[in-house]
């Protein structure tokens, strides 16, 4: 009976031993699935501050783009009321100046002005 109780005693030493060391080896193995969540996390915080940097750098490219574009097609809108105004004023001048030459010269002089005049402008 003795030795039946001391090999029991012995197995149950050797079971608690098992267990302490296999309990041991879940607190490492959880210790290590801990530092290397950790580690994907400030990975991903990384990426994530990275990418918006990115997304911020990529949007004023195109917003400087866009800007560009609509300066430029503000600048030929610009051009094209400039020369639109040269046209009336210079139509305007012409009017003008054969209403008042016609009041004062013959006709075949106005003729000769206008003609002249309208030379000029081409």
């Amino acid at each position: 009976e003795r030795n039946k109780a001391d090999a029991l005693i012995f197995t149950a030493e050797k079971s608690l031993k098992e267990a302490t060391q296999l309990e041991k080896k879940q607190a490492d193995r959880l210790a290590q699935a801990s530092k290397e969540a950790a580690t994907i996390i400030a990975e991903a915080k990384a990426e994530s501050k990275k990418l918006g940097v990115e997304l911020i750098t990529e949007a004023k490219n195109v917003a400087s783009i866009e800007l560009a574009k609509q300066k430029e097609a503000f600048q030929k809108e610009l051009e094209v009321e400039e020369l639109a105004l040269q046209k009336r004023l210079a139509t305007l001048v012409v009017e003008t100046t054969k209403t008042v030459l016609a009041s004062s010269l013959k006709a075949s002089d106005l003729k000769t002005i206008t003609a002249k005049e309208l030379s000029k402008l081409k």
